[in-house]
């Protein structure tokens, strides 16, 4: 109760944004290319604050008053995303054995918007640069699918390392992962800054 009063005292805010992206994906034998474009119109984000729940509720669908907020947009638009896929034709060999492996690089022009300061004050390149970590942009994946039905996948994603294991059992479908990810100087092997669980189960259609 002490959180949530806390929070609310510091006020409320109702926002509106608009984002349009933009992509195409070009199938050449065994390998996918992707192109996206993510925010082709950089809008700025329109908010109004509320110094209570009561005035929130009140006002719910009333945007009178509302204020451009440049500053909850400080990454520009036009951000570029590109990935490749891989998943070889096996044959009938796939049945027992089938791998494949897909990397996205995410916002490939990041690094030249932190040289060039385009980012505008010196806190908010500062804040770019600590965002925009080389990891965090890189999602790596392969899975390895055993007898159509095991699932072995490993990865790294916005710098947290993942192995999970799924099952196609009839009409079940079983998925589990665990990810974690490194404090920035770890000790050990098993010094984690992050650790997380996830277990999906989903009934296949018939």
């Amino acid at each position: 109760t002490q959180a949530i009063a806390t929070i609310v005292s510091n006020g409320i805010y109702k926002g509106f944004r608009l984002g349009v992206d933009v992509g195409a994906l070009w199938d050449l034998g065994d390998f996918t290319l992707g192109l996206a474009v993510k925010d082709i119109l950089p809008l700025n984000f329109v908010y109004k604050k509320y110094v209570n729940e009561t005035e929130f509720v009140q006002d719910l669908a009333n945007f009178k008053d509302a204020v451009d907020m440049p500053a909850a947009y400080q990454v520009p638009g036009l951000k570029v995303n590109v990935g490749v896929n891989w998943h070889p034709d096996l044959g009938s060999f796939s049945n027992v054995f089938d791998p494949q492996i897909g990397l996205d690089v995410m916002d490939i022009g990041g690094w030249i918007r932190q040289l060039d300061g385009v980012a505008g004050s010196s806190a908010a390149k500062a804040a770019m640069m600590s965002d925009y970590d080389f990891l965090k942009m890189i999602n790596l994946g392969a899975q390895i699918k055993l007898f159509k039905f095991i699932s072995l996948r490993g990865g790294l994603g916005q710098g947290m390392a993942n192995v999970g294991l799924g099952l196609n059992l009839f009409v079940i479908d079983i998925n589990a992962a665990v990810g974690a990810r490194y404090k920035a100087n770890p000790q050990s092997i098993t010094d984690f800054s992050e650790v997380g669980f996830s277990v999906e189960l989903a009934l296949l259609r018939l």
